[in-house]
Formats: C-alpha cells, structure tokens, sequence
C-alpha cells in the first residue's frame, strides 16, 4: 500500500514494531504492538515517508524532547497494513 492510501478513521494492523527508532530512548513512549489494530487519527506526510498516529497512542507528552517541532511524533506507514473485512466479517462485526 503506497503512503497515500491511509486515511483517518481507517483500521491498520502492526505489522512490525521493533524499529521505531524516535521512541527507543523514551520508556514512557506508547508503541503499538505487532498484530494489534489500531484506528488511525492523523496522517502526515513528511519529506522522509508518511507517519501515523492513532486513537488510544498518545504520544503528546514528549514534543518537549523534539525541539523545533509542535506535531507529535508518529509511526512509519510502512510498519502497517489495512484491516480488511470479508463479507461475513462484514455481517457479523468482526474483524480480520
């Protein structure tokens, strides 16, 4: 999926987790976790690849360790995929 394709509201899973590299030197940082799903709430488009943000990881409380930047850091597109439904996920609710 090319970076363009994400949207908010949209459901991702983590596909990979162990190379947020922003994060690795703050314990209090919220890492999503691989094969959890996340709901995405903000999609910026950077120079160096697209990041995402999602509902329930907030991650606000560290702008103060990146000087020079007011938007909170977020996760590589790339470590996620989209959730996709099948139709009887579809009738039923659930999710795949």
């Amino acid at each position: 999926m090319s970076d363009e394709e994400f949207v908010v509201g949209q459901e991702v899973e983590c596909i990979d987790h162990g190379r947020h590299p922003v994060y690795l030197d703050h314990p209090t940082a919220q890492i999503p976790q691989i094969g959890s799903v996340y709901v995405i709430r903000a999609v910026n488009v950077w120079p160096e690849g697209t990041k995402l943000r999602f509902v329930g990881l907030d991650n606000s409380h560290l702008l103060d360790d990146f000087p020079g930047t007011t938007v909170e850091p977020g996760f590589k597109a790339d470590y996620f995929r989209p959730v996709v439904q099948s139709n009887s996920d579809s009738a039923s609710g659930d999710r795949t």
